[in-house]
């Protein structure tokens, strides 16, 4: 068993997962290139952005494990691209800038391959059941402090200190509509 499954999972389940990440991979093909270089320059981005961030404390979060979780998403988007832009999605008639020389057959095969070794690679990088149940207990954490926050924001009457420290709490008045006369 390797170590993405010890959570367990039948065989069907990880036929599932394998068809899912190789229909994702056809999925962003398809897509064509016009679109799929845009996609690759933004994700690519989004990572250097997320490590200046990280380096300069930008991120303040715990534990970073970027090798330990999705780096198998390099080479998914890479060999996406290297496949992309020779193949056939859109026509060359598009003008989309991709070379047109794989056909519908090889490009499926070649995406194929390139799922079977991302499915390896993340597998093998994948976090441990201990790393994603801290991950979890973190974020259900940020959501609580999020909820006072919010709760606090939108009640008047919370005090909270520095707004209105030393004033006693009250709520706005509630209309009883209750004793209202119907027309």
């Amino acid at each position: 068993m390797t170590q993405g499954h010890a959570a367990g999972g039948g065989s069907v389940d990880r036929l599932a997962e394998r068809v899912t990440r190789a229909a994702t991979l056809m999925i962003v093909y398809w897509s064509g290139w016009l679109t799929g270089w845009k996609l690759y320059v933004v994700v690519m981005l989004g990572f250097v952005l997320l490590a200046i961030f990280k380096a300069f404390g930008g991120v303040r979060q715990g534990a970073f494990h970027f090798w330990q979780g999705f780096s198998w998403l390099f080479p998914w988007l890479d060999g996406l691209a290297l496949i992309s832009y020779p193949g056939n999605f859109p026509e060359k008639s598009a003008g989309a800038g991709n070379l047109c020389l794989l056909n519908f057959e090889w490009s499926a095969l070649i995406l194929a391959v390139l799922s079977v070794v991302v499915y390896v690679i993340a597998n093998r990088v994948c976090l441990s059941t201990e790393i994603v149940q801290e991950h979890i207990e973190q974020s259900r954490q940020e959501a609580a402090v999020e909820e006072e926050e919010i709760g606090a924001a939108r009640d008047p009457g919370l005090r909270r200190p520095g707004l209105n420290a030393g004033r006693p709490l009250r709520r706005p008045p509630r209309h009883d509509w209750s004793h209202e006369p119907r027309a």
